[in-house]
């Protein structure tokens, strides 16, 4: 064990680790990437967080950087939770449901919690949930969850995870602790006069806010927004301030959070659902809109691509629901629970504007319940299989164009990937246009490792020329990360890196990950081979 993992040791409750083992497995997270900790921390509480930040910025002050990553269970596709640093492994001990305030609908936990075990408590025992839940559910955190600003299948109309997150308890990178919530303009001047580091805060915020008024109210922010920091949400009109939005998307950026407060909904588990089958990908358009105009709750486009894969790997994947020929593409649509006249009504209007332009609608019954199944999770079922010495990989995983040119846009991306000479198979969420598009290549070749490359610079390009978003429902991470400053341009990105300077400013806490991402250095960690026992 090195010195600094003894020192470490000696003053914290919780474990050091710098095991090889140990190492290798926090090397890894769900992304292409790999880059192998120094230490490995499992905090045991707020206290032992606050003594690692203390002992990592009293390192900077004397010009040597020890980076922390704070990490959840590892599901990020981005890259954003590993790093050449302390990893701090909350999932071990920071994982207590801490309060339920069944009045106020709000749960009090600590970030590694799991999102699975909180929704199956939640539900079974309160009858409540969090809508803003990931596709990586099962083996995600809270943690994970509030520094991407996930969401997921409910996020049409339940939005993100900034729509759930009351306050924040919060490590900041010199070791002290805040506490962020929405706070009036009297308790707003309290805090600027702290002579701490929040109150150096407070006031480095509050000088940018006021100076940029201007260029922040013409900044159109994207419906998720997770390129750069939630800076038009801190403050309101009224004078009233809130730290929290700056903490949601950013990824471990700005501080680790040890403890959050989150709104629940009442769950309803009853949904009426439609499968709808195109013969021809150009009626998405006006398909979408009008499932989104009837108060569709989800929307889940899987096109042939996607299909043709599932096929290849088992011939008679849903020949019977889909026919022996294959469609163009599927569109799943999710409504709160109807009664059968509603659900007819809506079905025979379907029929009536639809049919004519090549859409096919499955019966109500088994066979529907059954292919809709099959297909919300055809996604997770591939991505874990292999295709020979191929495989899918998460190498573009995330985007977002306007809802009513996904077509458009996947037309372009086509002729993309086939001058690649890279499959590359998609899904999308309709209602809100993002997109999810996986290669299908072997990374221990080095030739597709440098095609995934060009790739991905290619099609992020393609994404901000469609006028899109390079994020959709992940973090930027460091895959898209490099994309931010093509995206918000000079000036706004100026303002997110300000931001980073004033919480972190000896870039401790996770660099190299959202703000100042150099694509030379990612590239230098896409590994040679894909596989995530960790989430096995």
């Amino acid at each position: 064990m090195s010195k600094v993992a003894e020192y470490l040791q000696d003053h914290i409750r919780g474990d050091v680790s710098t095991s090889a083992a140990m190492r290798r497995h926090y090397s890894y997270d769900a992304s292409t990437y790999c880059q192998l900790p120094q230490i490995i921390v499992s905090p045991l509480d707020e206290q032992d967080i606050r003594k690692v930040t203390r002992f990592a910025w009293q390192l900077a002050e004397r010009g040597k950087i020890l980076p922390i990553v704070a990490r959840g269970a590892g599901t990020d596709i981005g890259g954003a939770a590993i790093g050449q640093a302390i990893v701090l492994a909350t999932q071990t001990y920071l994982d207590k449901i801490l309060e339920f305030d069944d009045k106020r609908g709000l749960v009090k936990l600590e970030p590694g919690v799991n999102f699975g075990r909180l929704q199956h408590i939640l539900t079974f025992s309160h009858g409540s949930y969090v809508p803003a839940y990931p596709d990586s559910l099962d083996n995600s955190t809270i943690g994970g969850a509030i520094a991407n600003n996930s969401g997921g299948e409910r996020s049409l109309r339940k939005g993100a995870m900034s729509n759930y997150v009351k306050s924040l308890r919060v490590v900041l990178s010199n070791g002290d602790v805040i506490d962020t919530q929405r706070i009036t303009k009297k308790e707003m001047s309290k805090k600027m006069g702290l002579s701490t580091f929040e109150g150096e805060i407070y006031r480095a915020v509050d000088g940018l806010l006021s100076e940029n008024s201007e260029t922040l109210s013409s900044y159109v922010t994207p419906s998720r927004g997770g390129v750069g920091y939630d800076l038009k949400s801190i403050r309101h009109d009224n004078g009233s301030v809130d730290l929290t939005p700056l903490f949601l998307g950013s990824q471990g950026t700005l501080g680790v959070v040890v403890r959050a407060v989150i709104e629940t909904e009442k769950y309803n588990s009853e949904i009426s659902q439609q499968v709808f089958v195109l013969s021809n990908r150009e009626v998405l358009k006006e398909l979408s809109a009008q499932v989104l105009a009837d108060k569709s709750i989800n929307i889940e486009y899987i096109d042939c691509s996607m299909l043709e894969l599932a096929r290849s790997n088992h011939k008679n994947f849903l020949s019977k629901e889909l026919g022996e020929a294959l469609p163009a593409g599927v569109l799943l649509a999710e409504y709160s629970k109807m009664n059968k006249r509603t659900f007819d009504k809506l079905t025979k209007k379907y029929y009536k504007k639809f049919a004519d332009l090549g859409v096919n609608l499955l019966e109500a019954g088994e066979a529907l319940d059954f292919a809709a199944k099959k297909l919300k999770n055809l996604p997770n079922v591939l991505l874990a299989r292999q295709f020979g010495a191929l495989r899918l990989v998460p190498g573009i995983d995330d985007a977002m164009v306007a809802p009513d040119s996904i077509h458009e846009f996947l037309v372009s991306a086509e002729q993309l990937f086939k001058k690649s000479n890279i499959s590359v198979v998609v899904h999308a969420r309709a209602g809100e246009g993002i997109i999810h598009a996986y290669p299908l290549i072997d990374l221990t070749q080095l030739g597709d490792r440098q095609k995934l490359q060009r790739l991905t610079n290619d099609y992020y390009k393609l994404v901000l020329e469609s006028h899109g978003s390079v994020v959709g429902e992940y973090g930027a991470g460091r895959t898209r990360g490099a994309f931010a400053p093509m995206q918000l341009g000079d000036v706004m990105y100026g303002l997110m890196h300000r931001i980073k300077q004033i919480f972190d400013p000896y870039g401790i806490l996770n660099p190299g990950v959202k703000i100042d991402v150099d694509p030379k250095v990612t590239a230098s960690l896409l590994r040679s081979d894909y596989e995530t026992p960790h989430l096995h």
